[in-house]
């Protein structure tokens, strides 16, 4: 898929869903946030820690069809929430991720 055509689903998107049950960081979770979509993933692995406990997201508790639809149905109940997680979202990672914020942590942690 090209660039442009995932930035044309991002931009159409109210949520970006990928509840994976082997996602050890998820880097889509964060595109999805940079383009200020919320995100929704399961109580595993860096999930937590990327929606910063459920701040730019929702966290599904258990890998089940059941659960997962429980927490679909709760995340489109309230487009305004949506909204307002998506733009919390992506100013956290803009800040948090950006090249010259890895790269000077990764400076500070080798020489400092």
């Amino acid at each position: 898929m090209s660039w442009e055509k995932l930035q044309g689903l991002f931009d159409h998107a109210s949520l970006c869903a990928m509840p994976a049950l082997q996602e050890p960081w998820g880097v889509v979770y964060l595109e999805a946030l940079a383009c200020r979509v919320p995100i929704l993933g399961l109580n595993r692995f860096a999930f937590p820690e990327i929606s910063r406990n459920g701040a730019f997201g929702f966290i599904c508790p258990d890998a089940t069809p059941e659960k997962v639809a429980e927490t679909l149905l709760d995340a489109t109940s309230d487009p305004a929430r949506l909204a307002r997680m998506g733009a919390e979202g992506h100013d956290y990672v803009t800040t948090t991720f950006s090249w010259d914020r890895v790269a000077s942590n990764i400076r500070a942690t080798m020489f400092d």
